[in-house]
């Protein structure tokens, strides 16, 4: 799990829409998985102008973890969550269980960088995240949905997250993009509701989907789809 090259442009692409990384907690804690000619070169792409220390002590920091990037980009709360204390996180949570009360609410984003498709109680992990996400405040996740089978339990389809994160759920997506890995192409993902037929998808590389999602309404979640 971490930040590679697509999901850093992903991140980088959400904050200029306006997410913001306030508070933001991880699902995961998220290793930076990039070079330092990479990572400056995709800041200036999004208007970032740093130097080269900077950017190297971006990456070396938390030993190679993405606080540090997050911090620059304007988190000043980070945290993260993890079934085990292998990697360091700060809050060790299974999250086939539902997590704590006091977590409800409190995030402005939440964040996953390829967890998701690591939980098997998939149901509950998608709830437990819509559930810490504030009002106001965005969920953001980068997973894989073609051409990776064997990473983890699942591949995603994008009609699975237009209904979870639907007004029946208090929640909007902003935007759904899809990439392949090797590709610099991105392609904006239409809601099959709105076109009135599938949304069908066929590559030959490694593919993520890519999603931003708002917390618009306080619902019950995932009582009706």
């Amino acid at each position: 799990m971490g930040l590679d090259d697509k999901a850093t442009q992903f991140l980088l692409a959400a904050r200029q829409l306006g997410v913001s990384l306030e508070r933001t907690v991880m699902i995961g804690r998220q290793r930076l998985h990039l070079t330092e000619s990479i990572l400056r070169r995709r800041l200036a792409d999004f208007g970032i102008t740093t130097d080269a220390i900077t950017v190297r002590r971006l990456l070396v920091e938390s030993a190679g973890y993405s606080e540090p990037l997050l911090k620059f980009l304007g988190a000043e709360q980070i945290r993260s969550i993890d079934t085990s204390e292998y990697e360091g996180a700060s809050l060790i949570l299974d999250l086939n269980q539902s997590v704590l009360p006091t977590l409800k609410g409190m995030f402005t984003t939440v964040l996953d960088a390829g967890t998701l498709e690591h939980i098997f109680n998939f149901p509950i992990a998608i709830r437990n995240c819509m559930e810490m996400v504030q009002l106001g405040g965005h969920l953001l996740s980068v997973t894989v949905t073609n051409n990776m089978t064997g990473h983890g339990f699942y591949q995603f389809s994008p009609e699975l997250f237009y209904r979870v994160l639907s007004e029946h759920n208090g929640f909007s997506v902003t935007r759904m993009l899809v990439t392949e890995t090797s590709s610099t192409d991105w392609y904006e993902v239409s809601d099959p509701a709105s076109v009135g037929n599938r949304v069908q998808l066929r590559t030959f590389r490694p593919t993520y989907l890519c999603v931003i999602a708002k917390r618009v309404a306080l619902k019950p979640l995932l009582e009706s789809m």
